[in-house]
Formats: C-alpha cells, structure tokens, sequence
C-alpha cells in the first residue's frame, strides 16, 4: 500500500493578493484552487493552478506583496 501526502506552504502575499476592488484572495479561495488543483498530486501544477486562480482574481492591480508557494509530494517511507 503507498501512501503518499502533498504540503503547500504560502506567504501572506498569497492570500492578502487585493483585486482592483480591494477584495482580498484569501484562505477561501486559496482552498478552492488547492481543492481544484490537487487532483494530478503534480507538485509543479499545483503551483500553476494556484499562481493562475490569482492572477485570474488580480487582474491588472499592482502587486502589494511578494507570492511565494512552496509545494511538496511526500512518496511515503520507501520499501525495503
């Protein structure tokens, strides 16, 4: 049996990304685009998904902060 796990780490940059009309992204929003992109359990699209949903939500506001995503695939202990 393989048991396997994905970590997403993020600074506040993510979830205080702001649209033109204030509004925050969010940990809602960071949940559904995690919720969305987990599914391939590709750590390198994962952050695509994610990096995509904001700029999507963003728009053409200026950035007030700086994004970082850090997203690891745990394969679980190897066999021996």
């Amino acid at each position: 049996m393989s048991r396997h796990g994905i970590v997403c780490v993020v600074s506040d940059g993510v979830t205080e990304a702001m649209n033109a009309a204030g509004e925050l992204y969010g940990a809602g929003r960071l949940r559904q685009a995690l919720e969305r992109g987990r599914d391939g359990e590709n750590p390198g699209a994962l952050v695509n998904t994610i990096r995509a949903d904001i700029a999507r939500f963003v728009g053409d506001a200026e950035a007030a902060d700086d994004l970082t995503l850090l997203v690891l695939r745990w394969n679980g202990p190897s066999a021996r």
